[in-house]
């Protein structure tokens, strides 16, 4: 409910009806927060991984490390 009021009747209708644009969220992100974001369209959604703790740097690596190697038939 908190974040529901935060970010907006209007962008909760516009995200809920798949109108809601990149550009948009970037905009609120920058009203709310005070600072610049940018979002990165991709078809993979590894990119999205957390890293903030010792264990989610672990997680990444080996998601890299997985995408380096030849994949065998």
């Amino acid at each position: 409910v908190q974040l529901s009021r935060l970010l907006g009747f209007k962008f909760l209708v516009k995200l809920l009806t798949g109108r809601l644009k990149v550009a948009e969220i970037e905009a609120r992100v920058e009203e709310i927060l005070g600072m610049k974001g940018a979002g990165v369209l991709s078809l993979y959604p590894e990119i999205g991984v957390d890293v903030d703790k010792p264990s989610d740097l672990a997680l990444a690596r080996a998601l890299l490390t997985e995408e380096e190697k030849p994949q065998s038939i």
